[in-house]
């Protein structure tokens, strides 16, 4: 499901019908929402949060870092420390989560998560 518009850039057509279908999908037993600050950008993550939030026990919100969008809506990288700091705290914020949970992540994300980790804005899920 995309709910940004085409290219996952812009808003949807109908942003009524975005939100519907987030609460039908969680009604129908879907406990797992993937999304990205750059999916929109920030399309997604808002969506996600005015249909779902306050979330649910067991609901998974997962989200990605490492790219950025242009004004054009190119996708470029963007993995500095620095920049994998500030997606993850604008991901947090945009999706009003106290934290989050990695996993499995290249050696500069992981190094990242263990830094936010230590700072209590993130856990680890096995």
């Amino acid at each position: 499901m995309q709910l940004p518009g085409p290219g996952a850039w812009g808003p949807p057509k109908d942003r009524g019908e975005a939100v519907a279908v987030l609460r039908q999908a969680v009604e129908r037993g879907v406990d797992h929402v993937d999304t990205a600050g750059f999916y929109g950008p920030h399309v997604a993550n808002d969506l996600i949060c005015e249909a779902l939030h306050p979330y649910a026990d067991g609901l998974v919100i997962a989200t990605k870092v490492g790219v950025e969008r242009d004004g054009l809506g190119a996708w470029n990288p963007s993995a500095s420390p620095r920049s994998l700091r500030e997606q993850v705290e604008d991901n947090l914020a945009a999706c009003t989560c106290p934290s989050w949970t990695w996993s499995t992540c290249g050696s500069a994300v992981t190094a990242c998560c263990r830094r936010t980790r230590r700072r209590g804005r993130s856990r680890s899920r096995r």
